[in-house]
């Protein structure tokens, strides 16, 4: 997830620097990932490090429930 998350930040701004510049990009985060004590900590520094605001993100959250 947080491959696929830098490559969508990155494609982000491939957009915005070609004009569109309202766009909004839509990210599947897991249930399990979201849980993680480092997720919120990697989102705030990987859109630091590329000078992102967060306002084009939003995130879907993903929760799977296996029945047997």
């Amino acid at each position: 997830e947080e491959w696929a998350f830098l490559e969508i930040c990155k494609q982000y701004l491939v957009w915005r620097k070609a004009g569109f510049t309202e766009l909004k990009v839509s990210i599947n985060i897991s249930g399990h990932r979201l849980r993680q004590q480092d997720f919120s900590t990697f989102i705030e520094r990987t859109l630091n490090d590329l000078d992102l605001s967060p306002s084009f993100l939003i995130f879907e959250i993903v929760i799977i429930r296996w029945r047997k």
